[in-house]
């Protein structure tokens, strides 16, 4: 398998991208970020656009695979503060998947 080096930009406008941020969950379309061009091509073929929400970053590849993907559910309101955070220690405490451990501190 031959590794390619990618040309990236600096920051620059991009062409408009709508999507749901992996980080903050928040639809979008964002046109500021970098792109990617493979040596010796004008072909632009990687993405990485910035959130305007919370300001990280989501890498787009060649067929549009996004990286962080968005978390898949819904949000649920009006679970009181206690019952929340003890579903937080509880699934720590229970060695749960880092995405839940994750999701509970991010919150």
């Amino acid at each position: 398998m031959k590794i390619v080096r990618l040309n990236w930009s600096s920051s620059s406008v991009l062409p408009s991208k709508s999507y749901i941020c992996g980080y903050c969950g928040n639809s979008l379309a964002s046109d500021r970020g970098f792109f990617a061009q493979i040596p010796d091509t004008n072909i632009k073929s990687f993405y990485i656009y910035i959130c305007h929400f919370c300001f990280r970053p989501t890498y787009f590849d060649m067929i549009g695979n996004q990286t962080p993907g968005f978390p898949y559910g819904n949000t649920v309101n009006n679970i009181p503060s206690e019952k929340y955070n003890r579903y937080c220690v509880e699934s720590q405490v229970a060695n749960s998947p880092l995405d839940t451990i994750f999701y509970c501190k991010f919150i």
